[in-house]
């Protein structure tokens, strides 16, 4: 939280196991980081719930990847996601 602009304070990954993970940023400002994750349904913390959203590149997540707007057909998707699920 200490780097940065007073304005935009990167959002870092902290590995619990000190994971080559370990470091990754994953948005330039919390408010980048929180968009981001929110458009991807908001995966779990841990590195592999995260991963296929990450862009090396940009070094943070990105919802308009490839892999993004696959993972929100799918859950956008007219199928029930659950065993057993209707759709209404």
């Amino acid at each position: 939280m200490t780097q940065g602009s007073k304005d935009a304070r990167p959002v870092i990954y902290l590995s619990h196991d000190g994971g080559v993970d370990h470091g990754m940023q994953l948005g330039g400002s919390f408010t980048e980081f929180v968009t981001q994750w929110s458009a991807v349904g908001c995966p779990g913390p841990e590195y592999w719930q995260l991963s296929p959203f990450y862009d090396e590149e940009r070094d943070a997540l990105n919802s308009q990847s490839a892999v993004a707007q696959e993972w929100r057909r799918l859950l956008d998707g007219p199928e029930p996601w659950f065993p057993g699920g209707t759709v209404e």
